[in-house]
């Protein structure tokens, strides 16, 4: 342990490297049995000490905190000791064994740190703002490091904190002194992995799916995980890309699924490659209702395919034709008109069942009796609207479509005491003969009637129908 007064002396007065010969110093050191002994040691280098790296970085708070603290931490049990290196302005005192100078730091990828606490988080800024360098870059790579900043990612303070570590360090590499050479090394390093502030989100996106295949890859997934957790914050703080989107619902918790599903969904309608493939591997995997509808997406957004069918639209139309007996009706003709524009099969079959039925609709009383025709989503019908009456009423729907249509119609009603005799159709089928159905049946035939004629029987309660076509 170097006495005050000589540790003083060489830190103000020798050079490592004589500028003359023989230079050397005396220093008071530990001898056997705990005595004092001189010992004397030749000076080598040609720098004074004051431009070591090293020397600045153990000397921070000056040789009086730096010696209390080496005394200090060879006494463990002389706390007061070490509390007063740290009142000096010790920066190795104060960060301990969480930032300590190595002159062998590891490199980036092989270097894992701890999440650290509040109070070794601010004992970091604390001997960042004295000047030390290694407190400096453990701040900046904790301020980049997922859930490990109480206030969240940092970049602004991290590449701000980097740009001041490189000055330092290039400043003492410039003189000759290779101590600040692993800590210049380790600051490009972490600078090398932060993108630069005005970086295009769509450049961003590309660096992230990049990452994600090198981690798929096999490269270090720690390491991976740390680059990539980087470029999803910076990619969640903006709002100019579908991707902005789906890297903000991941960052949501579990506990709020459906508010995270619906932006998930957002995103990949919006086209975001990461968020169609989330929803096409996991939220909307094969089996699921609405599969069809991200295969859609998928074509529609160029996302690469390497399925068994030779596109993502011919995928979805033979899921559409499997769904097709099972789904309801206008839920398919629905489908149908989302696949139409990517697909020819599926736009013919989509004009097929969207063709537009021309009804020529008169009632035998107006006062008490509506009828309308809908078409919505595909699915054509009629609604009846009848008051209670004492007569019997009658509708007669003439079909004026220019040529035959394929398909079949049924009579729907919700409404209650409705027996055989109340209310019925009559029509002819496509051989002439004369047929009646009731609310209830469904009428399995080749073409659409030219004529439905409707009988509403005399009743005290009112009474809701609803005639549907389906075009096949």
């Amino acid at each position: 342990m170097f006495y005050l007064d000589e540790y003083h002396n060489i830190w103000k007065k020798y050079r490592l490297t004589p500028s003359f010969s023989d230079e050397k110093v005396t220093v008071r050191a530990w001898g056997n049995n705990y005595s004092a002994i001189d010992e004397i040691i030749p000076l080598r280098g040609k720098y004074p000490l004051k431009n070591c790296y090293e020397e600045r970085m153990h000397n921070i708070g000056g040789i009086g905190a730096r010696t209390l603290y080496l005394v200090a931490r060879e006494q463990t049990a002389l706390r007061t000791i070490l509390d007063e290196a740290k009142k000096l302005g010790n920066a190795e005192a104060i960060t301990g064994d969480y930032a300590p100078y190595t002159a062998d730091r590891k490199p980036l990828a092989a270097h894992v740190i701890n999440k650290p606490s509040d109070i070794e988080f601010k004992n970091l800024q604390q001997a960042a703002k004295l000047g030390f360098i290694p407190a400096k870059l453990q701040l900046a790579r904790v301020l980049v490091t997922k859930n490990f900043a109480p206030q969240g990612f940092d970049f602004k303070t991290a590449r701000t904190l980097l740009a001041e570590s490189l000055a330092e360090c290039e400043k003492y590499s410039a003189i000759g002194c290779k101590h600040a050479e692993a800590d210049l090394h380790y600051a490009k390093e972490l600078l090398s992995v932060i993108p630069p502030e005005n970086t295009p989100t769509d450049e961003l996106v590309k660096l992230y799916d990049k990452l994600q295949q090198e981690k798929a890859n096999g490269a270090d997934i720690s390491f991976s995980d740390f680059k990539i957790n980087i470029v999803a914050e910076m990619i969640s703080s903006k709002n100019d890309n579908p991707d902005s989107i789906f890297q903000q619902a991941l960052k949501l918790p579990n506990s709020q699924y459906k508010k995270k599903n619906e932006m998930i969904r957002l995103a990949a309608e919006k086209g975001s490659h990461n968020a169609i493939r989330l929803c096409l591997q996991q939220l909307f995997s094969r089996g699921h209702r609405e599969h069809w509808y991200f295969l859609i997406l998928a074509g529609k957004y160029k996302l690469p395919y390497n399925g068994n069918q030779t596109s993502y639209f011919n995928e979805a139309y033979m899921i559409l034709r499997e769904m097709r007996y099972m789904a309801p009706m206008p839920e398919y003709i629905k489908a149908l008109s989302v696949l139409a524009p990517y697909h020819k099969e599926a736009e013919n079959e989509y004009k097929k069942f969207s063709r537009e039925l021309k009804f020529d609709i008169s009632v035998s009383d107006q006062n008490s009796v509506s009828a309308t025709a809908i078409n919505q989503n595909g699915m054509q019908s009629i609604k009846i609207k009848a008051a209670p009456s004492q007569n019997t009423r009658y509708i007669i729907i003439k079909n004026k479509s220019e040529e035959k249509i394929r398909g079949s119609f049924f009579l729907e009603s919700r409404s209650t005491a409705i027996n055989n005799l109340d209310v019925f159709c009559e029509f002819e089928d496509e051989n002439k003969r004369k047929q009646k159905t009731y609310c209830g049946n469904f009428m399995n035939m080749k073409f659409i009637p030219q004529e439905l004629k409707i009988t509403i029987a005399p009743r005290r309660q009112a009474l809701d129908l609803t005639i549907k076509f389906m075009l096949y």
